[in-house]
């Protein structure tokens, strides 16, 4: 982590040692896989410079946030750090159910995780709680996707430029319409919108 850098601490966004058993850990080899298919795919390039960002080569079915807001540090800050985490997992759910999502943490662990199951496991702390997941949606000091067999559609988190790229057209419909009514659009497509900001309302 850079300087002059902090994430808001919330106990429902603090890695979990006791990781749900449906977060199916991936070996090695099939982590380094992965991620090489994603840097094909989306020409990943990491790096705190804003020169280099954004970190990925956004497709066209995307829209890019700008997390700022939630990145505020204080209870409102908190509360949207959440929603977005809430509005990410539902939305997860209505459009892969029991379909595995590829999870991936720069140069950590990766996983595959249905969310349906975990949704309706016995005693599941999903969705209402988030100490399960060692993974989260929103970027918490590190890159993290969350993207469908194939790559091509889910969520990439940029933890320097605080930025979520919600990606294609399922997700986009879902995630992306509803974040939209609250947080920046900085980008679709890779491209900066036409026309005024919406105003957040954080």
């Amino acid at each position: 982590m850079g300087p002059g850098f902090s994430f808001p601490v919330s106990k429902r966004c603090v890695q979990s040692l006791a990781v749900d058993p449906f977060w199916r850990e991936l070996p090695d080899a099939l982590r380094r896989a992965a991620w090489d298919r994603f840097d094909a795919r989306y020409d990943f390039r990491p790096g705190m410079d804003p020169a280099s960002w954004p970190a990925i080569r956004e497709p066209a079915d995307s829209m890019t946030f700008d997390l700022s807001p939630i990145f505020s540090g204080d209870a409102l800050g908190a509360a949207g750090w959440e929603a977005v985490e809430a509005e990410a997992r539902r939305a997860l759910l209505a459009v892969f159910a029991d379909e595995e999502v590829t999870v991936l943490d720069w140069q950590h662990a990766a996983y595959a995780v249905p969310p349906g199951q975990l949704a309706m496991a016995p005693g599941s702390r999903w969705p209402e709680e988030n100490e399960a997941w060692p993974v989260t949606v929103v970027p918490n000091g590190d890159y993290y996707a969350f993207l469908s067999a194939d790559l091509a559609v889910g969520t990439f988190g940029h933890p320097w430029e605080r930025t979520l790229c919600v990606i294609g057209e399922p997700m986009v419909v879902t995630l992306g319409r509803t974040l939209e009514t609250w947080l920046p659009v900085l980008r679709r497509g890779g491209q900066p919108p036409t026309g005024a900001f919406r105003t957040p309302v954080l």
